[in-house]
């Protein structure tokens, strides 16, 4: 595994520490939700590439494993190097464009020689950068379709209790768990019925020590440019700014530093609405860069760094 050293390493540590700083400060706990106020480098293994049957990065997706974790491998050099600590694995087994939502079985569909390469890099890779973590971002469809069925392998039914739950976990994401991941971000759960399906995970997840984050902005049912304060105390949320254009265009939404953990997806294309991401971040929301090429992740650190987010008053 490649070492950084010189003065890169020295860079790194000292991002590092200036963003932890900035999230610690800021972090108290409300109704037993800490929010992480670090920003989030998504590592995006899907990315609709039609050079493969679910849309992997064609380097992700190589038979030859140790191409895939090379690739891994030097996405989260990059980011460590952009100061990120912070990492999110976007559907590392892509999707079923057959089906209407992302699967959420994303390590079993692998073939068994790749998750045991997978499982040594994760570990080898915690040992060397204990500062970080990482996380999954997959599918919430607790129901399969049968073509989703097809895809992953294992059906789990509607999550009414803990043991539902509890089969969620071990079939789905169970090895990610054992090899060190954090949290886990559901696509697609911020509507009404969704979002109180993806509520009763928030506890079991906790008692692994995995957080709970879904997509997109949790609103309320009668007014939907208001968002629902009990939903974003209880879990982190995050959103694309086009999100943001339809649901705030008045620019009314805030996240507060010490309730909230809501971030603003950041893409090549929207960063480049500059004046937009600006007064989105300047309102507390966190950056979650998604994408590779170019320096989105650097750009989206200095437009963090400018506004100082934390330090906004909230009439405390």
């Amino acid at each position: 595994m490649k070492m950084g050293c010189g003065w890169r390493a020295w860079v790194r540590m000292a991002c590092v520490a200036a963003w932890a700083l900035m999230s610690c400060s800021s972090q108290a706990e409300s109704a037993g939700f800490t929010p992480d106020r670090r920003p989030v480098r998504a590592i995006p293994c899907f990315n609709g590439s039609s050079a493969n049957q679910y849309g992997l990065q064609p380097d992700w997706a190589n038979p030859d494993v140790e191409i895939a974790v090379a690739w891994l491998e030097e996405r989260l050099l990059a980011g460590v190097e952009e100061g990120y600590t912070r990492f999110v694995l976007t559907l590392p087994a892509g999707r079923d464009f057959n089906a209407e939502y992302f699967s959420s079985s994303h390590w079993w569909p692998q073939a068994p020689e790749r998750r045991e390469a997978l499982g040594r890099f994760f570990r080898a890779w915690f040992d060397a950068h204990p500062e970080t973590t990482l996380g999954v971002y997959t599918g919430f469809d607790l129901d399969p379709t049968p073509e989703d069925v097809e895809f992953s392998g294992h059906r789990v039914p509607q999550a009414e209790d803990a043991a539902d739950v509890a089969a969620l976990i071990d079939l789905h994401l169970h090895w990610f768990t054992e090899c060190g991941f954090s949290e886990v971000f559901f696509d697609a759960t911020s509507r009404f019925v969704r979002r109180n399906e993806v509520t009763l995970l928030v506890d079991e997840f906790s008692a692994l020590g995995v957080r709970v984050g879904g997509e997109a902005m949790p609103r309320l049912s009668f007014y939907p440019n208001r968002l629902s304060e009990s939903d974003i105390e209880t879990m982190a949320w995050v959103a694309l700014v086009p999100y943001f254009e339809l649901w705030d265009p008045e620019g009314a939404w805030i996240a507060d530093p010490g309730r909230h953990e809501l971030f603003v997806a950041l893409t090549p294309e929207s960063i480049a609405n500059e004046e937009l991401v600006q007064d989105i971040l300047s309102r507390g929301f966190i950056p979650w860069v998604h994408g590779s090429g170019g320096d989105i992740g650097l750009r989206a650190r200095e437009l963090w760094f400018a506004h100082r987010p934390d330090q906004i008053e909230f009439g405390e």
